[in-house]
């Protein structure tokens, strides 16, 4: 692989890595906000009923982003194994 074209790559990872943790950043406070909300028991006045129906809502909701949140890490950790791998490379380029 070409200088210029391991070059390309890494900036195309260091471009994927910041946006992986823009969407991480938007996710935890979407998560936190949803948390708050819950352990304050905020449901605007509506029925018992309702009430768990809008607990177990949150709650799934909450868990979906858990998991989104763990895609995200290893999105960012293939991210950086490639990093890597591209650096280690284009190290070994240099000293032929």
């Amino acid at each position: 692989m070409g200088k210029d074209r391991i070059s390309n790559s890494l900036q195309i990872c260091e471009k994927l890595f910041n946006e992986l943790e823009n969407i991480n950043t938007v996710l935890l406070m979407t998560k936190t906000f949803c948390m708050e909300k819950e352990f304050n028991r905020q449901y605007y006045g509506i029925s018992e009923e309702s009430v768990l129906q809008l607990s177990e809502e949150r709650n799934n909701y909450i868990n979906m982003l858990v998991i989104l949140a763990e895609k995200i890490d290893t999105a960012r950790n293939l991210n950086l194994s490639l990093e890597r791998e591209l650096r280690l490379h284009n190290d070994t380029d240099y000293c032929s």
